[in-house]
């Protein structure tokens, strides 16, 4: 009878709060870690090389050389287009290799400065020359210079960060190629720029110093890119679920679990503003060992987090809900039929059709879950008893007066799941004894016929339960510039902890 759903859409107010139950708390601290392994860090990489096969410039550090002469190179730009490659079929080993193809090389150099001293021997004289002078905005180009980078890197995480070096690097060149030197706006005597013309374009041919110019570069470029994801992992992140709550993840360190695994230890915190302060902390309740049998990226975190974290909502208010009638449709079909109303709830008769009743839905105390398993298509199951209140108000003299109240120990079971960006919540009562009372306060109104259906509508809210699945958008964290971002894809439970496992994303832009 779908006219008898209007309490069951009220009931459901608070299966539609158990997603965000995460979310909520005045400030409750669950220790956990975030476990990125090496499938995720090889995404890393892809999106970082098509990063640099996409711009048009590739910065490199300031770099210093003795050869020909002593000169320093600042806000040096590599200008694309590149071909860049990443192996990534070794990061268990904290190995990845590393290719770069570069056909028409050019080299922008921000500021180039000279300083050394140089012996010459004029008409059989030795001279001693002092070589003082900069240019700026100096370019380099070498048409159909053919450059080719390969190597391997490798990286250690330490207590000071990562360290990157090469195991192995080559670089090849057209040998034949000439570069093209444009000085830009040089300062310093004549002949000093035509020395400094000669010199730089002798090198842009001599292959042994082209290979450190690269080898620094490229060193430098993987070891930023691996010292973002370091800084990415290690932000604190913060989500303000409505005013005055907020869930937090808060990562104190970065660990080399080995194998290429990273561990991040940290806490899961769950805040309310609230007049009274409390602070309560569910430890991790899992030893360090057993992260070894986790072999996926994601969030571990206590066995027991869902029900602590219910319970402390319970506790802090959260476990309620007001709705309107007139926004419950299958409320407002009952109120629109008299005829179903004589057979269910006769009262209603003496109200006009568009009246508007509130209702506020709560639980009398935590939901109890229990025997709780991981489910073999992902997602996992919970046996729950919650006891529901529904206190319904009704217009009376231009005010609001407290009008039925309803009670239901709910029993059954609540199974949870993430597909496809969509977190789903399935309520199945296995047994909902719907109670009504109505309240003294309305009586006191008017007489009121005190009678409704709670058999039927018992069943019927059980049915409509069992028939409809909660679904919410499960937000991603984005990193660094936002075209890569950290989704959740599951939520498991397993033997000594909960998990919520998590992909990288590509984001278009």
């Amino acid at each position: 009878m779908k006219s008898t759903l209007a309490f069951c859409k009220t009931l459901v107010i608070l299966a539609l709060a158990l997603p965000n139950l995460s979310s909520a708390a005045n400030d409750l601290k669950v220790q956990g870690d975030l476990m990125i392994h090496p499938d995720q860090i090889a995404k890393f990489f892809d999106i970082a090389g098509n990063k640099i096969v996409s711009t048009t410039s590739w910065a490199w550090p300031a770099l210093s050389f003795a050869k020909p002469y002593r000169t320093t190179w600042n806000n040096v730009a590599a200008k694309g287009p590149f071909g860049v490659r990443f192996d990534t079929a070794d990061l268990k080993n904290q190995e990845v290799g590393f290719e770069l193809d570069w056909l028409e090389p050019t080299v922008s150099v921000g500021r180039f400065e000279i300083h050394d001293t140089i012996q010459r021997q004029v008409g059989g004289v030795n001279l001693t020359i002092q070589l003082d002078g900069a240019c700026n905005n100096m370019m380099i180009r070498v048409p159909a210079g053919a450059w080719k980078v390969k190597g391997n890197l490798k990286w250690t995480w330490t207590t000071q960060g990562m360290q990157v070096a090469w195991k192995d690097f080559q670089f090849s060149m057209n040998p034949g190629a000439a570069g093209v030197v444009d000085l830009g706006q040089c300062e310093g005597p004549l002949g000093l720029h035509k020395e400094l013309r000669n010199a730089i374009e002798t090198v842009s041919r001599d292959q042994a110093w082209m290979q450190d110019v690269l080898k620094d570069g490229v060193l430098d470029w993987v070891s930023g890119s691996l010292g973002s994801l370091q800084n990415e992992l290690l932000k604190t992140r913060n989500v303000e679920v409505k005013k005055g709550l907020t869930l937090s993840w808060i990562p104190s360190d970065l660990v080399d679990a080995g194998q290429g695994v990273l561990r991040i230890p940290g806490q899961v915190v769950i805040s309310k503003s609230s007049a009274a302060t409390s602070s309560q902390t569910l430890e991790r309740g899992y030893d360090l060992p057993s992260l070894n049998t986790v072999k996926e990226s994601g969030f571990v975190l206590p066995r027991g987090t869902v029900p602590r974290v219910i319970e402390f909502m319970q506790k802090n208010g959260e476990l309620s809900y007001r709705a309107k009638s007139n926004d419950i449709e299958s409320f407002v079909e009952l109120m629109q039929n008299q005829f179903m109303q004589f057979f269910v709830w006769p009262d209603l008769m003496n109200f006009d059709e568009k009246t508007q009743f509130y209702f506020d839905v709560s639980a009398q105390k935590p939901p109890t879950f229990s025997n709780g398993v991981m489910l073999p298509a992902g997602g996992l199951r919970y046996d729950v008893s919650a006891p529901l209140v529904v206190n319904q108000w009704a217009p009376a003299k231009g005010k609001y007066v407290p009008y039925v109240d309803f009670t239901s120990p709910m029993q059954g079971a609540m199974s949870a799941k993430i597909k496809d960006g969509k977190f789903t919540v399935q309520l199945q009562p296995a047994s909902l004894e719907v109670s009504s009372r109505f309240r003294r306060e309305y009586s006191v109104v008017r007489q009121v016929t005190d009678w409704i259906a709670t058999s039927l509508l018992g069943s019927r809210v059980s049915d409509y339960l069992a028939s409809k699945p909660m679904s919410f958008d499960v937000p991603a964290w984005d990193l660094g510039d936002g075209t890569m971002s950290l989704s959740p894809r599951d939520v498991q439970l397993w033997k000594y902890s909960f998990r919520v496992p998590l992909d990288f994303k590509t984001n278009q832009k």
